[in-house]
């Protein structure tokens, strides 16, 4: 997939099917818009994702959001449902008194040479958000290119929404999750060089920051699954802050210092260095602190072996 960071940088060469938003976390609702998307590739159209930077949220009230996915978690996400390009349409002043129609006219069609767009329902856009799905349709028709919309999903009589998958994986229903994302709630980073505690207890983790930006969980421990250069393993994490050894039992307001070590199952290799995904399949305990390394070790042995059981 390629991705572009500058409007600069895009060429007005191809033809292009194009969905536009936030993404974040990529639930059941967006896939359908990607799926849409992708499937102008028969028609000889690029199927081109258009998000922005920062986040219309972010951007409006100067203030640090959580989101579900990293950068290079949604790229990969992207790249996977059948993305070709994935475009950060840079929001600042100027872009963001952009009418709809000026937005359109301008950057999707004479741009990038936009031929489809797919959008929800309810899809908003341009300056205050005066855009929406009669906009859209009328400059269709104006100016020759196909919009398709998409209804709104539930899962129960709840709206699926990245608003709804947050809720769930801030109480640690992972569960809940996966069934609004359509996948399980994964974490990615590279593999650093920690203290190595858990190699001299005798069961090697692999130690990821935490994605900077990205929601956390609750601290804990949780049935996993991690993906790695070699192939896909079963595992068992924890999310947290180590208080046993970092004397810090208290939740952290934002991700400094905050990590994710997982135990693989039946694997021997060496990961330092390598980019990683952990997936979340359940919470199991909450994170505590142990009143000496001899404790820590037998309730992680503890925690090892009840994984197995059920993971197995």
């Amino acid at each position: 997939m390629k991705i572009i960071r500058e409007i600069s940088d895009v060429t007005g060469e191809k033809a292009r099917a194009v969905t536009i938003g936030k993404f974040d976390g990529v639930h059941q609702g967006h896939r359908l818009l990607l799926a849409a998307c992708a499937g102008q590739k028969k028609h000889g159209l690029t199927s081109t994702v258009v998000t922005f930077t920062p986040t219309p949220e972010a951007y409006f009230t100067k203030t640090k959001e959580q989101r579900l996915l990293s950068e290079c978690e949604l790229e990969a996400i992207l790249a996977a449902a059948g993305i070709e390009e994935l475009i950060y349409f840079p929001l600042h002043e100027a872009t963001a008194k952009m009418t709809a129609t000026a937005f359109t006219e301008d950057f999707l069609i004479k741009k990038i040479k936009m031929k489809y767009i797919c959008a929800g329902d309810d899809f908003r856009f341009g300056s205050g958000g005066q855009g929406n799905k009669e906009l859209l349709l009328r400059l269709a028709r104006q100016h020759h290119f196909t919009a398709d919309f998409v209804p709104k999903m539930y899962l129960g009589e709840r709206e699926i929404s990245s608003t709804y998958a947050r809720e769930a994986v801030g109480s640690g229903n992972m569960a809940l999750a996966a069934d609004i994302l359509g996948d399980f709630f994964p974490v990615s980073g590279v593999v650093t060089r920690g203290k190595q505690l858990g190699r001299k207890l005798g069961f090697p983790t692999a130690n990821v920051p935490w994605p900077s930006g990205k929601i956390i969980p609750p601290y804990g421990v949780y049935l996993s699954r991690v993906r790695t250069p070699g192939g896909e393993f079963t595992a068992i994490s924890n999310i947290g802050t180590k208080p046993t050894v970092n004397d810090d039992i208290e939740k952290k307001t934002d991700d400094s210092g905050v990590g994710i070590e997982t135990y693989i199952y039946d694997y021997n290799g060496d990961l330092y260095d390598e980019q990683i995904t952990v997936t979340l399949t359940e919470f199991l305990r909450p994170e505590r602190k142990f009143p000496d390394i001899f404790a820590l070790k037998e309730q992680v042995m503890r925690d090892i072996e009840a994984g197995a059981k059920q993971i197995l």
